[in-house]
């Protein structure tokens, strides 16, 4: 191949390589925003569920994220949606990461869920401005002239639930407490002392009364229903110490047990004494509901007849409770099974001792719901810490031949009843009175009445990392932006009625807020500035992270800048403490981190462009040499490859004006893309 034919391959193989490297680029620029435009894209933001039952998350930058774990644990909660749309596609590539799912416009595959992730803002900054809702009720406490906690706005109730809680963030304060409820707001106190709060004791919510009791006194006693339903009391050794007569007395009489025996054996026969066979069934038959007796056995009794003369009968009589019972078995009896029966009768003693919702505690017959007994007690109100699921076995009954052991109870279903077994042995029926010194409100949190503090623990997390910034990729993965790539703007967040004391830089008097800004702005040191109602204007270095609140001042903090590639965003979105900490934590920023398009089309491609166009360049100059060295032939042939030569310089030429082009646009596409 002599050096025409090779430049002019090595041109063509180049400007294919360029028209390829085009294309491809220009289709993953174009699916990028097909992706991530909300017009060309209804899954953003959205769960989705593939035919195959696969659900996952589409990020609000085209990205599926499968989940992994039970759909139960994300679907709702951090910013994640609720409801999910049925798609009829399916694939075996939704845990690939890099693949695409082949909806319209296809999606891309990116890294599975974790537990708890956080949702939303992808391909934007987020700074952490607002605590999360982490606040825990640590319970109600008395107050005094001696204020356990620092009331804020000169006492003024006119404080919500949340706007005292808010201060409480500010002021970097982890108690808050509301008191003095006026029917939408309360006083709010802040404190960092827990023990100081507690120093008057604490209100219970609850004032218990005594409806019932068993007015016994044997320390560590027990209690049990007995079989016909009367409440029995045993010491610790396992005497009884009390009955108490609440059961059916005359049908389960003695628990409706085999009793009352007399059995005679032979009593046809000559010499045979009535009630012979008493005393040897008796040693056998103790406390039992029924018994199965051969005739003959452990027998004691007078010797009856056993010449084979007399055939011996068997007769015997007993009670189960107040039934009487008699039984005959014909001679020859010897040997014989006499059955002895009372659990029929039993059955029906069986009770439920059980603590009714009205406030009743009544004893039933358990097969036929007959009452038996009743406390005639009427109840207050519900106490949600008596409910019966808290109590033993987690149920509001106590059955024939079961009781509870000292300081076990059971509660009411909805807790307006309690039966416990002291400790001190006595066996107490209480209901409760809810208290109005401290109550949950209609916005579902509790203030406290006049001298009583409502109060809460604000979470450490809550408060730790506010003011961060980080950026949300494509993925829904967090990166947070060191403080070496933040700096002072020139915006202010303003916190009316807050001061930061001390940290002063220096003050200037008669001044307005703009003029205080202004002298903030030209100091590199000033990081916030304070004004107050007569016009005095304190600029605050970098020390000043503390807050006051002080109804005559107001506080400005300037807002931080980001320096980052002009790939990626500058503004941020306010998001809370909750949303921040559920995102995947990934690598910190850096100053040439990629955002965007430019994270999954990176700029080494335009580069590649730019390598291809310089050959081009320098296979053209070799053409053009080669057509000055052939000037001197004029003859058709020679004539003919000059002019094809030169058709080919042109459309290099051609071709280079519209790689720039497009090299430009793309370029430009970019930098709109990071603005």
């Amino acid at each position: 191949m002599n050096l025409k034919s090779k430049l002019l391959k090595d041109y063509n193989n180049e400007l294919d390589n360029i028209i390829d490297t085009q294309h491809n680029t220009i289709q993953s620029i174009t699916n990028y925003y097909k992706r991530t435009n909300p017009k060309s894209n209804p899954y953003l933001g959205k769960n989705i569920q593939l035919k195959n039952g696969i659900i996952g998350y589409v990020t609000n930058k085209g990205v599926f994220k499968w989940y992994n774990n039970n759909s139960n644990d994300f679907l709702g909660k951090n910013g994640c949606p609720k409801e999910i749309i049925q798609v009829d596609i399916t694939t075996n590539l939704y845990d690939t990461p890099g693949s695409f799912i082949p909806t319209i416009p296809p999606l891309l595959v990116g890294t599975p869920m974790i537990t708890g992730q956080s949702c939303g803002f992808e391909g934007t900054n987020v700074i952490l401005s607002y605590p999360s809702n982490n606040t825990s009720f640590i319970g109600c406490f008395n107050d005094n002239k001696n204020r356990t906690m620092e009331l804020q706005s000169n006492s003024s109730n006119s404080f919500t639930f949340d706007s005292c809680r808010d201060l409480a963030i500010q002021t970097n304060s982890k108690y808050f407490g509301l008191q003095n409820y006026s029917g939408t707001t309360a006083q709010c106190g802040l404190s960092n002392d827990l023990s100081n709060i507690q120093q008057y004791g604490q209100v219970s919510d609850y004032t218990t009364t005594i409806l019932w009791q068993s007015n016994t006194s044997e320390p560590n006693s027990t209690m049990k229903l007995d079989v016909g339903g009367n409440i029995i009391i045993f010491s610790m050794d396992g005497n009884i110490v009390k009955t108490i007569e609440t059961g059916d007395s005359i049908n389960c009489k003695n628990g409706a047990i085999i009793s009352n025996i007399n059995a005679t054996w032979g009593a046809n026969c000559p010499g045979a004494e009535i009630g012979n066979a008493t005393n040897s069934i008796n040693s056998i038959i103790n406390n039992t509901s029924s018994y199965n007796y051969i005739i003959g056995d452990n027998y004691n009794g007078s010797s009856p007849d056993t010449s084979g003369v007399c055939a011996k009968n068997f007769d015997a009589y007993y009670t189960c409770g107040n039934i009487n019972k008699t039984g005959h078995v014909p001679g020859e009896s010897f040997g014989q099974n006499f059955v002895f029966d009372c659990s029929q009768e039993i059955d029906s003693c069986i009770c439920n001792l059980i603590l009714q919702d009205d406030g009743n505690m009544c004893i039933y017959k358990k097969k036929s719901d007959t009452l038996v007994w009743s406390s005639n007690t009427v109840a207050s109100d519900p106490n949600p810490n008596w409910i019966s699921s808290l109590g033993k076995n987690g149920i509001n009954y106590i059955t024939s031949n079961y009781g509870l052991n000292t300081n076990e109870w059971i509660g009411s279903k909805d807790g307006s009843l309690k039966l416990i077994m002291e400790s001190n042995g006595n066996l107490v029926l209480y209901t409760s009175t809810k208290s109005t010194s401290c109550n949950k409100k209609s916005d579902g949190n509790i203030y406290g009445g006049p001298w009583v503090n409502a109060v809460y623990e604000i979470s450490d997390d809550s408060q730790k990392d506010l003011g961060k910034i980080g950026y949300v990729d494509n993925d829904a993965n967090l990166h947070i932006y060191p403080n070496s790539l933040l700096k002072n703007g020139k915006d202010y967040q303003q916190y009316p009625g807050f001061d930061s004391v001390g940290n002063d830089i220096y003050s200037i008097q008669n001044t307005t807020i703009n003029q205080c800004q202004d002298l903030c702005d030209d100091n590199e040191d000033c990081f916030a500035f304070v004004v107050d109602t007569a016009n005095n204007c304190y600029l605050k270095n970098n020390q000043a992270t503390s807050k006051q609140s002080n109804n005559l001042t107001n506080l400005f903090v300037k807002k931080k800048e980001i320096i980052n590639s002009n790939s990626c965003p500058k503004s941020y979105n306010p998001i809370d403490s909750t949303l921040w900490n559920n995102y995947n934590l990934s690598s910190d920023m850096t100053e040439n981190t990629p955002c965007g398009i430019n994270s999954e089309i990176p700029p080494p491609n335009y580069s590649n462009l730019n390598q291809l166009s310089s050959t081009i360049y320098s296979n053209t100059n070799n053409i053009k040499q080669k057509i000055n060295n052939l000037q001197t032939q004029f003859d058709k042939e020679g004539m003919t490859n000059m002019l094809n030569e030169s058709k080919l310089f042109v459309e290099s030429e051609h071709y280079k004006y519209i790689l720039f082009t497009v090299t430009s646009i793309l370029l430009g596409i970019i930098t709109i893309n990071g603005i």
